[in-house]
């Protein structure tokens, strides 16, 4: 077996992967939107809720 070939895992064994995930991946910036977004959110609400005093 060489690096990068296809192997058969028997059925009554279990294989661990760990990768790392470049700082810019997909997840990373779909969570940081939704952080924006609720910041915002909440900023806003709070602008709206002190002029109603």
């Amino acid at each position: 077996v060489t690096n990068g070939d296809p192997v058969d895992i028997p059925a009554d064994s279990f294989v661990s992967v760990r990768v790392e995930m470049p700082v810019d991946n997909i997840w990373n910036k779909k969570q940081e939107a939704t952080r924006i977004a609720m910041e915002e959110a909440r900023m806003k609400e709070e602008r709206t809720d002190g002029n109603n005093v």
